[in-house]
């Protein structure tokens, strides 16, 4: 995560998510981004494979309530619970081979059934709230809910096309990673992501963390 107040830039580049599960930037780290701007018009510019929908939401609600407006840009993958965060902009920009994806929640616990059957209505409840997300800005879909069963990959037109983005413009700058929550991904945007490490977190047991799959 980087931030210019001089310009109104934050960039989102990593995992959603705290440093203590493997995450680049969290919730809080972005508010007080956020609040450094004062009203300043605020562009967000994203390079992520998604994470933590606990960090990823919040995220998205404090650009939304920017009193400046927010611009989000995808310099080259919004993937998951990231895809989210770039539905804050009031302008969506996506670059020219740039990649959109969304995708289910997903997590991993252990314990007794009483606490997996919790588990599962907590995790039910986080589609719906994401879904609500996507509904919001892309209006009745009927395909939508098959996208996230599918985990759906989109190329920056297709982004456009289907209202996620509102412009295609720039280039791409920064390879993108691949993340241990991605089932589908396209042969080339693997290639593509030769050499970059993959994108992981650390969840804990019965934790109340959670993953956009």
């Amino acid at each position: 995560m980087k931030v210019n107040e001089t310009t109104g830039e934050i960039w989102l580049y990593g995992i959603v998510g705290s440093p203590e599960i493997g995450g680049d930037f969290g919730e809080i780290d972005v508010i007080n981004a956020i609040d450094a701007m004062g009203d300043k018009r605020i562009t967000v510019r994203i390079n992520s494979p998604g994470g933590v929908v606990d960090s990823g939401i919040p995220i998205f609600n404090a650009l939304r309530r920017h009193a400046g407006g927010v611009d989000t840009v995808n310099d080259g993958l919004a993937a998951s619970i990231a895809s989210v965060i770039m539905l804050a902009g009031e302008s969506r920009i996506t670059t020219k081979g740039s990649r959109w994806m969304i995708h289910r929640a997903h997590g991993v616990t252990m314990g007794t059934a009483a606490e997996m059957k919790r588990y599962l209505a907590q995790i039910d409840a986080y589609d719906k709230s994401i879904e609500e997300i996507y509904a919001a800005v892309l209006g009745d879909v009927a395909d939508l809910k098959k996208w996230l069963d599918d985990e759906t990959w989109f190329t920056s037109a297709q982004a456009v096309e289907l209202g996620f983005a509102t412009a295609l413009e720039g280039d791409a700058v920064q390879p993108p990673r691949m993340a241990a929550w991605m089932k589908n991904a396209p042969p080339e945007f693997i290639a593509a992501c030769a050499g970059q490490p993959q994108a992981v977190v650390k969840p804990k047991p019965l934790s109340q963390k959670f993953y956009s799959r």
